[in-house]
């Protein structure tokens, strides 16, 4: 016989999020739909409903108001909420006040919103089959209590019956009588707590250690007699291994309203939780890159700016050798911010790896020099030892280059904890190795260590030991992460309170890699006689290019789309470098009304982050290229030498 399909019913005003939930689940579920929380509760007045999904923002009332009328209406229901980032104040407010079983964000994960539902469907069976139990076993006393003759083998029949009932159950079962003693404890509770029935039964609950997730609940409920609500918990079994657990306690009480005992029924949600984990990561990971990207945004125009003087200057004639040298240490400088910012871009985008010929220690050496000064200002002594002649690997420079960073400033920070004692030696060790068709790098610190709980969760995405505002916790788990992505692997080989090693081990290829060709850039002769119009709500960035380009060419600078469409109405330009973000009318929104002016002149958008708006408008919007701030002066000819080859 076909098992009965469980009614969903979804409340939601828009029609379309209606539809599409429909369609997800009406192979599996009997699906009812409500366009608002009034007409929500007028079908739970109408007919059950198993699980009910609802959104948050409504018009007629919230959804978390909904739910919990809903729970007045259909107490056995299984509610979930679906909502935004901004309503985190009512989902805490729902699952405190037990309305709900759980809640997904919005945009959803058309899979994990059907897991959370199917989850949902079984923790209903759960509580079903809970109900269910307690029923056959009041019935079983009335049975009883109507055979005074049997009463004494009923009785045993009735013991050997729930016990077989108990052990065939999928869901983890025990029993307490009112003097707290455990009487029953099935195999499946054996499975999901790690220790064996014998450990448990004929001992009070509290004696019993790896119930101790149960004890509080199991107290109230023989003292008041009073059915519990469904919890999650979080305990360690004996092997010392994480669990997550959904649990409900209710007394056992016979037909003639004698309590026994109390019931706990309990399953493991462990990969549930994980995966609300991982949502929850992956919304911060989200948001950690729109940050970057914002961030970045703001840097370069000041980059830029900084850049592009210097390189101006630099090409100028009559300043001093050193205030040359002075000039292009500015420049230096700033070429190395554009690449921390350029690197910053990479992780907000997850971008492909650029995979060449690489040598380790090349890569090593170039981390070093940018934290050799600060490693020295604080006293650490740095020490090498890189073994020569190490075969080529294949990777991404900067990708590895940022792992070695990483690694190089969380030994920094350990030496920097070490205790007053131990300041006279604080150094810090590289070592580089081949073994076993394995280019394998080590970086010692003789720093306090990590203690031994601490080894794998270091690599947990968030976690850190250091003090608010000092780390992100994303640094070994993103570094972990390229490592993995090269077919290495990154681990703390050991630690003790002498000092940490962590290790990095990338593999040889079997056949050498070729590198990547990049064609040479022609040499980019500065444009003459060109009419220029260039768009940037940015003074600086307009002051800049006009600078430099109004030497051999007319210049026409202005901070709005609006005024480039003033401008663009009365006169032709050979060349429009356009600024993306701007206030009011940005970028792209500029040069779609300038194409249907009909305005044909080449443009050059510049941006802070090529995103998939600007990639995908290239092509539909005759975009001849996409110079990417901070740009340096070569940069700024190479566009302009294009532009001038193709009049």
């Amino acid at each position: 016989m076909a098992a009965m399909k469980r009614t969903l019913l979804v409340v939601d005003d828009e029609k379309p999020i209606l539809d599409s939930l429909t369609s997800l689940f009406r192979r599996v579920y009997d699906v009812v739909t409500a366009p608002s929380g009034l007409a929500g509760l007028e079908v739970l007045r109408a007919r059950t409903a198993h699980i009910v999904l609802s959104d948050q923002r409504m018009p007629d009332m919230t959804g978390d108001e909904f739910l919990s009328r809903a729970r007045e209406l259909a107490p056995d229901s299984v509610r979930i909420l679906f909502t935004g980032y901004a309503d985190v104040e009512a989902v805490t407010r729902a699952v405190n006040r037990g309305k709900i079983y759980g809640y997904i964000a919005k945009p959803w994960n058309s899979s994990d919103l059907e897991t959370l539902v199917h989850q949902a469907a079984q923790h209903y069976e759960l509580a079903e089959a809970n109900r269910r139990l307690t029923g056959e076993l009041q019935e079983m006393n009335q049975q009883l209590e109507r055979k005074v003759v049997a009463r004494t083998r009923e009785l045993e029949e009735l013991e050997d019956y729930k016990e077989s009932l108990l052990r065939s159950l999928g869901w983890g079962m025990l029993v307490v009588d009112l003097g707290g003693t455990v009487k029953s404890f099935n195999p499946a509770a054996e499975v999901t707590l790690g220790f064996t029935a014998s450990q448990a039964q004929g001992h009070r609950y509290t004696e019993v250690p790896g119930l101790a997730p149960f004890f509080d609940e199991l107290a109230r409920s023989l003292a008041t007699g009073k059915a519990g609500a469904y919890q999650e918990t979080e305990t360690t079994t004996p092997t010392r291994h994480t669990l997550y657990l959904g649990f409900v306690v209710n007394p056992l009480v016979v037909h003639s309203g004698e309590r026994k005992g109390s019931i706990v029924s309990f399953s493991d949600i462990t990969e549930k939780r994980q995966m609300e984990m991982q949502l929850n990561q992956t919304e911060k990971l989200s948001t950690i890159g729109q940050l970057a990207g914002g961030v970045a945004h703001e840097i370069n125009n000041p980059l830029g700016v900084i850049l592009g003087f210097t390189q101006i200057l630099l090409k100028q004639a009559g300043f001093t050798d050193q205030n040359v040298r002075r000039l292009q240490n500015v420049e230096r400088q700033a070429l190395r911010c554009k690449d921390i910012v350029s690197s910053l871009l990479k992780f907000a985008r997850r971008s492909k790896m650029q995979v060449q010929p690489l040598q380790v220690n090349h890569v090593v050496e170039e981390t070093l020099a940018l934290m050799g000064r600060q490693l020295e200002m604080e006293n650490i002594r740095l020490e090498r030892d890189l073994a020569p002649d190490l075969p080529d690997i294949g990777g991404d420079e900067n990708e590895l280059e940022q792992v070695f960073f990483n690694l190089i400033v969380n030994a920094r920070h350990a030496l920097a904890g070490s205790a007053p004692e131990n300041q006279d030696n604080l150094v810090l060790t590289v070592r580089s190795r081949l073994a076993d068709g394995w280019v394998e790098v080590r970086v010692d610190d003789t720093g306090p260590g990590i203690p031994l709980p601490m080894w794998e969760k270091i690599f947990d995405p968030f976690f850190t030991t250091k003090e608010p505002g000092q780390g992100t916790g994303l640094g070994l788990s993103v570094s972990r992460g390229i490592v993995k992505r090269h077919g290495g692997d990154l681990r703390l080989e050991q630690s003790s309170e002498r000092g940490s090693t962590f290790l990095v081990r990338l593999p040889v290829p079997a056949r050498p890699i070729s590198p990547i060709f990049v064609e040479p850039a022609p040499h980019a002769e500065a444009a003459k006689g060109l009419r220029i119009l260039v768009v940037d709500d940015e003074e600086d960035i307009r002051e800049i290019c006009a600078d430099y380009l109004s030497e051999q060419n007319e210049v026409t600078a202005v901070g709005s789309g609006m005024k480039a469409l003033e401008a663009l109405a009365t006169r032709d330009y050979g060349l429009v470098l356009l600024d993306v973000m701007m206030p009011e009318l940005d970028g792209i929104a500029t040069l779609e009304r300038m194409r249907k002016m009909g305005v044909a002149s080449p443009v050059v958008i510049m941006t802070g982050k090529a995103d998939e708006r600007i990639m995908s408008a290239q092509q539909r919007l005759n975009i001849l290229e996409i110079l990417e701030k901070p740009f340096s002066i070569s940069e700024l000819e190479r566009v302009l030498e294009r532009v001038t080859r193709g009049k």
